[in-house]
Protein backbone atom coordinates (compact mmCIF):
# COMPACT_ATOMS: atom_id res chain seq x y z
CA UNK A 1 0.00 0.00 0.00
CA UNK A 2 3.00 2.31 0.43
CA UNK A 3 3.39 2.52 -3.36
CA UNK A 4 -0.16 3.90 -3.63
CA UNK A 5 0.78 6.93 -1.50
CA UNK A 6 3.28 7.92 -4.20
CA UNK A 7 0.63 8.09 -6.93
CA UNK A 8 -0.01 11.76 -7.80
CA UNK A 9 -3.36 13.25 -6.77
CA UNK A 10 -4.89 10.02 -5.41
CA UNK A 11 -2.09 8.92 -3.07
CA UNK A 12 -3.51 10.63 0.00
CA UNK A 13 -7.12 9.49 -0.44
CA UNK A 14 -6.70 6.75 2.23
CA UNK A 15 -6.09 9.56 4.76
CA UNK A 16 -9.61 10.89 4.15
CA UNK A 17 -12.44 9.52 6.27
CA UNK A 18 -15.24 7.45 4.75
CA UNK A 19 -17.68 10.33 5.23
CA UNK A 20 -15.30 12.73 3.43
CA UNK A 21 -15.09 10.33 0.47
CA UNK A 22 -18.85 9.75 0.46
CA UNK A 23 -19.57 13.50 0.49
CA UNK A 24 -17.04 14.01 -2.31
CA UNK A 25 -18.61 11.23 -4.40
CA UNK A 26 -22.06 12.79 -3.93
CA UNK A 27 -20.82 16.27 -4.87
CA UNK A 28 -19.01 14.97 -7.96
CA UNK A 29 -21.99 12.86 -9.07
CA UNK A 30 -24.38 15.81 -8.78
CA UNK A 31 -21.97 18.17 -10.56
CA UNK A 32 -21.34 15.63 -13.32
CA UNK A 33 -25.03 14.90 -13.91
CA UNK A 34 -25.90 18.57 -14.15
CA UNK A 35 -22.83 19.63 -16.11
CA UNK A 36 -23.32 16.96 -18.75
CA UNK A 37 -27.07 17.46 -19.09
CA UNK A 38 -26.74 19.16 -22.51
CA UNK A 39 -25.18 15.96 -23.86
CA UNK A 40 -27.49 13.28 -22.46
CA UNK A 41 -30.87 14.97 -21.90
CA UNK A 42 -31.81 15.66 -25.53
CA UNK A 43 -30.84 12.16 -26.75
CA UNK A 44 -32.83 10.75 -23.83
CA UNK A 45 -35.94 12.75 -24.76
CA UNK A 46 -35.48 12.69 -28.55
CA UNK A 47 -37.34 9.42 -29.23
CA UNK A 48 -40.41 11.05 -27.69
CA UNK A 49 -39.99 14.47 -29.32
CA UNK A 50 -38.54 13.71 -32.77
CA UNK A 51 -39.18 11.21 -35.53
CA UNK A 52 -35.42 10.81 -36.06
CA UNK A 53 -33.70 10.37 -32.66
CA UNK A 54 -30.82 12.69 -31.78
CA UNK A 55 -27.56 11.20 -30.51
CA UNK A 56 -24.90 12.60 -28.23
CA UNK A 57 -22.24 11.81 -30.85
CA UNK A 58 -22.38 15.23 -32.54
CA UNK A 59 -21.96 17.14 -29.28
CA UNK A 60 -19.07 14.97 -28.13
CA UNK A 61 -17.52 15.05 -31.60
CA UNK A 62 -17.45 18.85 -31.58
CA UNK A 63 -15.72 19.17 -28.23
CA UNK A 64 -18.45 19.58 -25.63
CA UNK A 65 -16.72 17.22 -23.20
CA UNK A 66 -13.69 19.53 -23.25
CA UNK A 67 -15.93 22.34 -22.03
CA UNK A 68 -17.45 20.17 -19.32
CA UNK A 69 -13.99 19.08 -18.15
CA UNK A 70 -13.01 22.73 -17.86
CA UNK A 71 -16.24 23.51 -16.02
CA UNK A 72 -15.45 20.80 -13.46
CA UNK A 73 -11.83 21.71 -12.73
CA UNK A 74 -11.78 25.45 -13.46
CA UNK A 75 -13.24 26.50 -10.09
CA UNK A 76 -10.69 24.34 -8.25
CA UNK A 77 -7.96 26.91 -8.95
CA UNK A 78 -9.97 29.53 -7.07
CA UNK A 79 -11.00 27.19 -4.23
CA UNK A 80 -7.48 25.89 -3.63
CA UNK A 81 -5.68 29.23 -3.87
CA UNK A 82 -8.34 31.27 -2.02
CA UNK A 83 -8.94 29.01 0.98
CA UNK A 84 -5.63 27.18 1.25
CA UNK A 85 -3.14 29.64 -0.24
CA UNK A 86 -0.66 31.78 1.60
CA UNK A 87 1.28 34.78 0.31
CA UNK A 88 5.02 34.51 0.74
CA UNK A 89 7.13 37.42 2.01
CA UNK A 90 7.66 40.17 -0.53
CA UNK A 91 10.67 39.94 -2.76
CA UNK A 92 11.56 41.06 -6.25
CA UNK A 93 9.71 38.25 -8.07
CA UNK A 94 6.36 38.44 -9.79
CA UNK A 95 3.48 38.92 -7.24
CA UNK A 96 1.58 36.00 -8.79
CA UNK A 97 4.52 33.67 -8.13
CA UNK A 98 4.82 34.73 -4.46
CA UNK A 99 2.14 32.26 -3.43
CA UNK A 100 2.37 29.01 -1.49
CA UNK A 101 -0.53 26.58 -1.57
CA UNK A 102 -1.19 24.58 1.60
CA UNK A 103 -3.44 21.93 0.04
CA UNK A 104 -2.61 18.28 -0.69
CA UNK A 105 -1.08 18.29 -4.18
CA UNK A 106 -2.21 21.93 -4.41
CA UNK A 107 0.24 23.11 -7.04
CA UNK A 108 -0.29 19.92 -9.04
CA UNK A 109 -4.04 20.55 -9.02
CA UNK A 110 -3.53 24.11 -10.19
CA UNK A 111 -1.18 23.04 -13.00
CA UNK A 112 -3.56 20.27 -14.08
CA UNK A 113 -6.45 22.75 -14.16
CA UNK A 114 -4.45 25.21 -16.27
CA UNK A 115 -3.38 22.50 -18.73
CA UNK A 116 -6.96 21.20 -18.98
CA UNK A 117 -8.31 24.69 -19.61
CA UNK A 118 -5.66 25.44 -22.26
CA UNK A 119 -6.15 22.09 -24.03
CA UNK A 120 -9.92 22.46 -23.92
CA UNK A 121 -9.80 26.02 -25.19
CA UNK A 122 -7.54 25.10 -28.09
CA UNK A 123 -9.59 22.04 -29.06
CA UNK A 124 -12.88 23.88 -28.79
CA UNK A 125 -11.64 26.80 -30.90
CA UNK A 126 -10.37 24.45 -33.61
CA UNK A 127 -13.54 22.36 -33.59
CA UNK A 128 -16.15 25.12 -33.32
CA UNK A 129 -14.64 28.17 -35.01
CA UNK A 130 -16.49 28.89 -38.28
CA UNK A 131 -13.27 30.17 -39.88
CA UNK A 132 -11.63 26.75 -39.45
CA UNK A 133 -14.62 24.98 -40.99
CA UNK A 134 -13.88 26.70 -44.30
CA UNK A 135 -10.25 25.56 -44.41
CA UNK A 136 -8.51 22.30 -45.19
CA UNK A 137 -7.94 21.81 -41.43
CA UNK A 138 -11.61 20.89 -40.89
CA UNK A 139 -11.28 17.92 -43.24
CA UNK A 140 -8.11 16.67 -41.57
CA UNK A 141 -9.54 16.42 -38.03
CA UNK A 142 -9.74 12.90 -36.63
CA UNK A 143 -13.11 13.06 -34.87
CA UNK A 144 -12.70 9.61 -33.33
CA UNK A 145 -9.48 10.89 -31.77
CA UNK A 146 -11.29 14.01 -30.56
CA UNK A 147 -13.94 11.83 -28.91
CA UNK A 148 -11.29 9.66 -27.26
CA UNK A 149 -9.19 12.59 -26.06
CA UNK A 150 -12.18 14.56 -24.81
CA UNK A 151 -13.53 11.49 -23.01
CA UNK A 152 -10.17 10.83 -21.36
CA UNK A 153 -9.85 14.50 -20.41
CA UNK A 154 -13.34 14.49 -18.91
CA UNK A 155 -12.75 11.28 -16.92
CA UNK A 156 -9.42 12.61 -15.62
CA UNK A 157 -11.01 15.97 -14.75
CA UNK A 158 -13.78 14.16 -12.87
CA UNK A 159 -11.20 12.13 -10.93
CA UNK A 160 -9.22 15.27 -10.10
CA UNK A 161 -12.42 17.03 -9.01
CA UNK A 162 -13.25 14.06 -6.76
CA UNK A 163 -9.77 14.03 -5.18
CA UNK A 164 -9.73 17.77 -4.58
CA UNK A 165 -13.24 17.66 -3.11
CA UNK A 166 -12.31 14.77 -0.80
CA UNK A 167 -9.20 16.62 0.41
CA UNK A 168 -11.19 19.81 0.90
CA UNK A 169 -13.81 17.92 2.92
CA UNK A 170 -11.06 16.35 4.99
CA UNK A 171 -9.41 19.72 5.66
CA UNK A 172 -12.76 21.32 6.49
CA UNK A 173 -13.48 18.56 9.03
CA UNK A 174 -10.20 18.92 10.93
CA UNK A 175 -11.64 21.35 13.53
CA UNK A 176 -14.40 18.86 14.36
CA UNK A 177 -12.08 15.85 14.45
CA UNK A 178 -9.26 17.38 16.51
CA UNK A 179 -11.20 17.97 19.77
CA UNK A 180 -12.46 14.34 19.67
CA UNK A 181 -8.90 13.10 19.11
CA UNK A 182 -7.67 15.25 21.98
CA UNK A 183 -10.38 13.85 24.29
CA UNK A 184 -9.49 10.30 23.22
CA UNK A 185 -5.82 10.96 23.91
CA UNK A 186 -6.57 12.37 27.38
CA UNK A 187 -8.82 9.39 28.20
CA UNK A 188 -6.14 6.94 27.07
CA UNK A 189 -3.50 8.82 29.05
CA UNK A 190 -5.64 8.82 32.21
CA UNK A 191 -6.44 5.12 31.79
CA UNK A 192 -2.76 4.30 31.38
CA UNK A 193 -1.80 6.31 34.48
CA UNK A 194 -4.52 4.69 36.62
CA UNK A 195 -3.15 1.20 35.96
Amino acid sequence: MSWFRKVPFVGRLPECSASDLKEAATEVAVATVFSTMPIWLLPFLSPILFTKPVTAYEAVRTGELFLFATALVGPLVYIISKNYGERLPDDKSNPFLRYSIKFPYGQGFVYFCVVTCLLSSFAFIVLRNPLFKETELARSINYDGVIGLSGACFVLATLIFFCATAYRNSLDNIPRVMPRQERDFVEQWETRNDG
